[in-house]
């Protein structure tokens, strides 16, 4: 040991022979305190690596991987020109590639446009591409299979539900990678319009406008979005039963990090909750607040976003004259319960509408009208109506008595019995009239064919509205099924759009809002939400209000299930 001890004075390094021999001369109690000081040691060195790695070591997405997804339906049109059906939308969104992208924050960005100008009268919008942009089978993509894309949406023979974003504007291609919008009159959402993906004008421009909804590439679809087909599973019938899609390498957004994305088809909701809670798909949507309810016994994961609809009890004066009083009208919207709704229907996957326009795109919510019994009750007696013999209210001959006709869905018929029973206990008569959403449509709202409609609007955008409530639109095969009018209304409707400056259009926006406040052609009652639920952890998938539940793919790029870790200084 002392032979140890002299080399450790003289600032050397011990030998192996008095290595050896200082060993040797170790007592029990020596090696003991040895062994533990090399293990000490051992264990404070691993626990600085650790420390020192946890302040240099990030995880971060990693390629690979699998998402199953369940959707109600067989596409029949993956074809961003006809699609309608929710999952007609969802394979579309992710095949086909616009000009634009709505990003998770609903924020758009270029996409297959590199930069793009819109002129100061707001009339011209001009597009450059990317460099090197190409299709799934490899072609190149140019200012050409953009022009091409918009003039089939424009041509009335196909019909295609895109046909009014379009309608009266020109577009052009001044070279290969250059594309021009010219507009007749300013249209503030024109952007969004530029996320309608783009046709491979090479395999499409044979197909004749009396073919075009027949032809297989509204299956067999080849876009530029993050992921192309790779594969399609038919039953024995030759229906599409699973769609298999792989991640597209030159993805002008950058190659998606989940490799595969399956979407498999079910024919309803039972089959499509059947399949998930049988572990075949990983996630799903469209679901009703019941059916969440019970999976939600099971701990799956469950997100929610607010949906741009409105359901809302329409009034109609022609075939009800009662619904000319306002306070007919001002006691309704005070006596039904729609956090009752939201509560009972929705579950909670809802709030309650307070309305015309989505919450969404609005900056502050409006304050919610508060359910009050006796004010209802008040309203009517002193606008002079009495009880009758059979408890019905009645001022000289109106008789509060009216039906409300609804769609036989679930959702629709529930809260229709809801607001039915509310408005019985402060004296009306309300008979309901349940139709299937078909003949709905056809036999009772196209003719006006109602006294009182419990229905929904789609609010994509705010300049919708003008279909809704325009008074031109009274008629089919308009929207306007309140058969609303008023001046100062059209007006906003007809000069919002045009309306550049974004906080002049939220002006103009909330007067509207004011004015059908004041005028209360419709009580508004509840928007719906989206509903998420997922069997396993999907890492960026946050979903936002969108317009269709399927729109959250559209970001799907951007989500991923494996990590790498690495050095801080490598990320960039």
């Amino acid at each position: 040991m002392s032979t140890l001890l002299q080399s450790i004075k003289q600032w050397r390094v011990p030998s192996k022979t008095e290595l050896r021999e200082a060993m040797r001369g170790l007592t029990k109690h020596e090696w003991l305190l040895f062994v533990g000081l090399i293990l000490a040691l051992g264990v404070a060195t691993f626990l600085l690596l650790i420390t020192i790695n946890s302040h240099f070591i990030v995880k971060i997405p990693a390629h690979g991987g699998t998402i199953r997804a369940g959707i109600v339906g067989t596409p029949r049109f993956i074809n961003p020109v006809l699609a309608i059906s929710e999952a007609d939308k969802t394979l579309t969104s992710v095949v086909y590639a616009g000009l634009m992208h709505k990003d998770k924050n609903g924020i758009l960005i270029p996409n297959l446009a590199a930069t793009y100008t819109v002129s100061e009268n707001g009339l011209t919008y001009t597009f450059t591409l990317r460099d090197k942009l190409t299709f799934h089978d490899g072609k190149p993509l140019t200012a050409d299979d953009v022009v091409y894309t918009i003039t089939k949406i424009q041509d009335p023979l196909i019909k295609s539900p895109k046909r009014p974003l379009f309608e009266g504007i020109e577009v052009s291609a001044p070279d290969a990678k250059t594309v021009v919008f010219t507009l007749k009159q300013p249209f503030a959402p024109f952007l969004e319009s530029a996320t309608v993906g783009i046709l491979p004008k090479h395999l499409w421009e044979n197909v004749s406008a009396d073919t075009f909804a027949l032809t297989n590439l509204n299956e067999q679809a080849i876009g530029a979005g993050a992921y192309k087909i790779n594969k399609i599973t038919n039953n024995s019938e030759g229906t599409p039963t699973k769609y298999t899609l792989r991640a597209f390498t030159h993805f002008a957004l950058g190659r998606a990090y989940i490799k595969n994305l399956a979407f498999l088809v079910y024919a309803n909701e039972r089959d499509l909750t059947l399949g998930f809670t049988g572990k075949n798909v990983d996630m799903i949507s469209n679901i009703s607040p019941e059916k969440t309810a019970t999976l939600a016994k099971d701990a799956y994961t469950i997100t929610h976003t607010p949906l741009p609809r409105i359901f809302s009890l329409f009034f109609n004066q022609s075939q009800a004259p009662l619904f000319t009083d306002r306070a007919v009208i001002d006691a309704i919207n005070l006596a039904v319960d729609k956090q009752r709704i939201v509560d009972e229907v929705l579950l909670g996957y809802g709030h309650v509408a307070n309305g015309p326009i989505p919450e969404m795109f609005k900056d502050t919510s409006t304050p919610a009208q508060k359910v009050d019994i006796e004010a209802a009750k008040n309203i009517l007696t002193k606008a002079g109506y009495a009880k009758d013999a059979d408890g019905i209210l009645k001022k000289g001959s109106t008789r509060l008595t009216f039906s409300i006709s609804t769609g036989d869905a679930p959702e629709l018929r529930k809260a229709a019995e809801l607001v039915k029973a509310d408005l019985e206990s402060i004296g009306m008569s309300v008979e309901l009239k349940v139709y299937e959403i078909g003949i709905l449509n056809q036999t009772i709202i196209r003719p006006r064919e109602y006294e009182a409609l419990l229905f929904g609007q789609i609010v994509n955008t705010p300049a919708d509205l003008y279909s809704f409530w325009h008074s031109g639109e009274r008629n089919d095969p308009g929207l306007n099924i309140a058969l609303y009018a008023n001046t100062k209304v059209d007006s906003i409707l007809e000069n919002a759009p045009k309306e550049t400056d974004q906080a002049k259009a939220k002006t103009l926006y909330s007067s509207l809002e004011q004015l059908l406040t004041k005028d209360a052609p419709a009580v508004f009652l509840y928007e719906p939400d989206a509903i998420y639920i997922m069997q396993k952890q999907i890492n960026d998938f946050t979903p936002t209000a969108s317009t269709y539940q399927g729109e959250q793919f559209r970001n799907a790029y951007k989500w991923y299930v494996r990590t790498d870790s690495v050095w801080k200084f490598f990320v960039k």
